[in-house]
């Protein structure tokens, strides 16, 4: 299993569900960080040799250095997270983000701040951009009563940007991922403004935010666990029976009111 940064609750999730799906197949797990450069090391020793049966990649970055290389060997692949040259599973991230834009359509909002992360080089914050402005505009609300950022998954920049967007006074913001749903939180409470009682947060939240104001947030719910135990899933039947085209696989995320 290969992946980009264990600290990240997005991975490590995937990541324990997926181990724990293997050993009970009775299969032996090997672990490693790919680091982004054009050949790294794993593939020139542990995959060019032959020793493993088939990978789990976790990663949504959409132009991969190392890419070419990995699939040139003969290895059965699964990705974690959608790439649609490849098999994959991964979270429906449009899904989730649509849920956000007919949840706040509900609600009444109509000056909403949405935060996005690096849509141009992520597939996941790229989805999550594409569900949340098909939503919106299915609803008719206008682009001009909506005011969109880049968030780029932190924290700080986040809470910079919604800082400066209050003087425009929304009635709601969409974050587009964990880091973005604290920055948010932040810049909202040091402003004395509540949630929900004064504007509403719905975003892929959940573990990054602390538990004093969880209970705030409309939270999309990302199935991590069975995204881990359905790669393993997807893994096997490649192993035993090839398919002739690859296997695309999107869980549905849960809206948590």
């Amino acid at each position: 299993m290969l992946y980009r940064g264990f600290s990240n609750h997005y991975f490590g999730t995937v990541l324990q569900s997926a181990a724990d799906a293997i050993c009970d197949a009775g299969k032996t797990v090997l672990f490693s960080i790919m680091p982004d450069t054009d050949e790294p090391l794993f593939l020139r020793t542990v995959i060019a040799n032959h020793l493993l049966d088939g990978l789990i990649l976790i990663d949504s970055t959409i132009d991969l250095a190392y890419l070419p290389t990995l699939l040139s060997y003969d290895l059965p692949v699964v990705f974690v997270g959608r790439r649609p040259d490849a098999h994959f599973v991964g979270p429906d991230n449009f899904a989730g983000a649509l849920m956000a834009a007919d949840y706040l359509h509900a609600q009444g909002c109509q000056r909403i701040v949405a935060l996005y992360g690096p849509t141009e080089t992520n597939y996941s914050a790229l989805d999550r951009k594409a569900g949340f402005e098909t939503g919106l505009e299915a609803h008719g609300i206008p682009h001009d009563s909506v005011w969109a950022g880049y968030a780029d998954h932190k924290a700080e920049l986040a809470q910079e940007l919604m800082c400066d967007y209050l003087h425009d006074r929304p009635d709601a913001v969409f974050a587009g991922d964990a880091n973005t749903t604290a920055g948010v939180m932040r810049a909202l409470d040091t402003a004395g403004i509540r949630v929900p009682d004064d504007l509403i947060v719905v975003g892929f939240s959940g573990h990054m935010i602390d538990e004093s104001c969880a209970n705030q947030v409309v939270n999309v719910a990302l199935p991590l666990e069975s995204v881990g135990q359905k790669a393993v899933d997807v893994l096997v039947d490649v192993l035993a029976n090839p398919p002739d085209v690859p296997v695309h696989v999107l869980l549905k995320p849960e809206l948590i009111v």
